[in-house]
Order: structure tokens, then sequence, then C-alpha cells
């Protein structure tokens, strides 16, 4: 990815700091622009609630009750993090993906990278990103730790964490934890009839929040027990979650294939974990990734299936005339997450975004691209919603529509 000149960051670790006052407000709205009352707002990691009034209106006030952190042994090896003058210092118990992620407090995702790292101490010294107040959110596999970030000093850009490890920083610059206003958190909204909103929250003081919730078609659920949100777009019913289970309807089971050269083999059912990374959050947030033999003619849900090409067009052409953009908002509730795909060629795994921003999102559909490929669905980062074709041993994600 390419990166923007900034400075130094350094902040408090684990999470929000231990003096920090929260104060979020806004309004719980309908798409008619009108209050919804009754509406439970929560403030995830911080632990707090509350029910939104007459006018939809809601205030989050008061001291966190739990912070981000418990970081298990086996993982960061009982050593917290420690983000010192722009260098990252973590110990790590086992070989493990590291996520590291910036936000500005507007909650703009300023900085996305990963890598795979093996056993033992690791000092990383992190891209510059922009003067002001940031919040670093580092995630080990199913842990987290947060830092908030102010500016200290400008340093040389670097192109990539890999480059980023050899560039130096001076040391004794420490910042005094408890000057920053960043968190690392999810306002949740849920109300009877509506979806689930969600959305990242990164200043403990903010205000003239709007929350649009959209009306629910109900939910429905896999042979694993998953349980996903749907919605009615137009003429059609859609589930707003990528497909994750591991079974058909009949409780027959898929198989699950991690190793590239036999995945790109296959000429039979079976599905991946991008990366082969299979954290709870990690799967629900993104599904798993199938090969069009999993799909094609396969039921996952009674009463829904794959959506065919043409069931494709009748969505795009509905979003084309309502003028709706499934990468720039999200006003349909479809609500895309950039899960990225496995090559059906090499079996290698690209294009996971850690951001709605970032990332691409693939689907496939039921129906053949003779002779060996499949047709499928795009959002790219510059084209909504484009048509392709894909080897039918590429690994996407899915969707499913309800039966007619």
């Amino acid at each position: 990815m390419n990166l923007i000149k900034s400075s130094i960051l350094f902040g408090c670790v684990a999470g929000l700091c231990s003096a920090q006052t929260i104060h979020i407000s806004g309004l719980v709205l309908d798409s008619a622009g009108e209050g919804i009352q009754g509406a439970t707002v929560r403030l995830e990691t911080a632990g707090l609630t509350t029910t939104s009034g007459a006018d939809g209106s809601f205030t989050l006030a008061g001291e966190p009750q739990s912070v981000i952190g418990g970081m298990a042994a086996l993982a960061l090896d009982n050593t917290p993090p420690v983000l010192r003058n722009g260098r990252l210092h973590i110990q790590l118990g086992t070989r493990s993906v590291v996520e590291i992620a910036a936000y500005t407090l507007q909650g703009r995702m300023v900085l996305a990278l990963d890598r795979t790292m093996g056993p033992g101490p690791h000092s990383l010294g992190l891209p510059v990103l922009g003067s002001g107040i940031h919040l670093y959110r580092l995630t080990v596999g199913d842990e987290k730790y947060s830092f908030n970030g102010v500016l200290l000093r400008q340093a040389a850009p670097v192109s990539s964490l890999a480059d980023a490890q050899t560039q130096s920083h001076p040391e004794g610059l420490e910042k005094p934890a408890g000057t920053a206003t960043a968190i690392d958190d999810v306002i949740a909204v849920t109300k009877d009839g509506y979806l689930i909103y969600r959305v990242t929250v990164t200043n403990s003081d903010t205000s003239g929040i709007e929350i649009e919730m959209i009306l629910s078609a109900g939910t429905v659920a896999d042979a694993d027990g998953n349980v996903y949100q749907t919605v009615r777009i137009g003429s059609q019913v859609w589930t707003v979650e990528n497909l994750r289970t591991t079974k058909y309807s009949n409780g027959e089971s898929i198989a699950l294939e991690q190793h590239n050269t036999e995945w790109v083999n296959l000429a039979s059912p079976a599905y991946c974990y991008y990366r082969n990374r299979t954290e709870p959050h990690t799967v629900a947030r993104y599904g798993v990734l199938y090969n069009f033999y999993a799909v094609d003619t396969n039921t996952f849900i009674p009463g829904w299936h794959v959506p065919s090409d043409a069931e494709w067009d009748i969505l795009q052409s509905y979003l084309t005339a309502h003028g709706y953009q499934l990468r720039e908002d999200n006003r349909t509730g479809f609500s895309p997450v950039p899960a990225g795909y496995r090559h059906g060629l090499d079996g290698e795994f690209y294009d996971q975004g850690t951001a709605d921003y970032s990332g691409n999102a693939w689907w496939w559909s039921s129906t053949e691209m003779p002779p060996s490929n499949a047709w499928i669905r795009l959002l790219h980062y510059d084209v909504d919603l484009f048509r392709s074709g894909s080897p039918k041993t590429g690994g996407l994600s899915v969707r499913l529509v309800e039966d007619e």
C-alpha cells in the first residue's frame, strides 16, 4: 500500500487510559430521518450502555468498565507490547499473524499492515502517518491491544512494514500517558425489527453521531448454528453476512483444504479460511471461502440459494437505478466486507482488507462460464460490483438470496 508522510507516535498501553472519561452522544434514526425510541446503544469494550429517548437521542457517559487487552500468554508470551518512540516492541510465544492498524480521531483508517512472525522478541519501526492524535490497534490472533498516539517528531517515510524495521528513531521522547483522547471501541445499536448496527469510534468525546437503522427481513441459520441477518433490497431478500458454514443443510460436511497444491487440483466441494486463520472474530467478520464445486447446485440453508448471474444483475440494476454505491455507503444494508479471495491457479490468498476502504470483496454466482470458469461479482476499490469470471478452483465468498 502507499503510505503518506507522517510522524512518530507514542501512547498509553493496553487500551483506554485509566483516567479517561467517555462522553459520546447522538441520534438513532430510521430511514425517514425520524428518531427511534428504545434502541439499545452499547459501547462494547468500555461496557457503557444506554437506551435512546423518544426523539432517538442517546448519551454514553462515564469511565470505562473494562479495557482492551486480555492478551493470552500463548501469543504474546505474557509480555505486554510497548510502543516507544515510533517502535513497537512485542514478544511472541508462537508463530502468529500480527496486524497493525491506525485511525484518526474521526475514525478514518490511515494504516493497515499485517505480517506473519515467528516466536521471540520483535522490534518494529512503524510507518509514519500524519500530525495529530492517532489510535494504533495491534491484533495478534484473537488478542488485541491499543495505543493512543500523539505527534512527537517528523521521520522519513517508508513504503512497507519490512522497510520500517530498519528505520531508526530517536530515544527519550516519551509522551506522558493519559494525555490523549483516543479510544478503540465499537458502538453497537440493537432494536427489534432492525439490522444490528455497528460503528467504530476512536474519540472519547464525540457528539452529533447519526445512526441510521435499516429494517431487517429476519434471520436464518445454517447447519452449524450460525445465524445471519437478512435484508430486503428491491424485490430480493439477501443475507447481509458472508456464509461461514462447514456443512450443507442436510448435515453433510464440506471438505476443509489448507494446502495450496491440493486446493488448486480439487474438482470437488471444499472451503478454506483466509490464510488459514480461524480466530472466531475473523471468521465472524469475513466468513469463509468456497470453491465453485461447493456452491454449484448445493443447498446451504433451506429456502435460500447462491444467486445466479441473472439475480446479481437484478441487484445491480436496482442499486444503479436508486443511486446506491455498495463501497461508499451502506444504505441498502448489504454490508459488504473486503474478505479477499484464494487464487484458483496458485492457491495463494489475496486482497483481504483490514478496513472497509481497503481490500476487495469477491462473491460467487451459481452460473457457469464455460468451459472451466464461473461468473462472479467483485467489489473493487474503484469499481462498484464489477461482473467478471473466476476459475472454479478459486476461493470466494458466498451470499445467499431467498427463494421466490
